[in-house]
């Protein structure tokens, strides 16, 4: 996967990160657990990234207002709500592994939980 995303020398930060960086599907994150309790599970993919619970980019896209309307606010507030992107039920195999591909784009965050249903 690349690098994050840097100014060139030239360009101070505010100026740089004023405007947005759209960013592309990259690659898989391979994901491997061992020791895992065979059983079913609810799996949750939650994501902060680009247009992923990303209030900044929704921020940029309003045109940076220097004051927020309530609309504008509860915009904001739905782009950055927090939910999982993705629920799912899986089996971990009796030999207590398991494996997923997680799509991921440059500079994303993904936490991935397993819960029990």
């Amino acid at each position: 996967m690349g690098v994050g995303l840097d100014p060139s020398p030239r360009e101070n930060n505010q100026t740089f990160y004023s405007r947005i960086h759209p960013s592309q599907w990259e690659e898989y994150a391979q994901l491997q657990l061992a020791g895992v309790p065979a059983e079913n599970y609810l799996m949750k993919v939650y994501r902060v990234g680009y247009y992923s619970n990303d209030a900044y980019t929704a921020y940029l896209d309003m045109g940076a207002p220097p004051q927020l309307s309530r609309s504008q606010e509860a915009r904001l507030k739905a782009a950055s709500d927090g939910k999982a992107e993705e629920e799912r039920s899986v089996v971990v195999a009796d030999n207590g592994e398991w494996d997923q591909k997680i799509k991921m784009r440059k500079c994303d965050v993904v936490l991935v939980t397993l819960e029990k249903p």
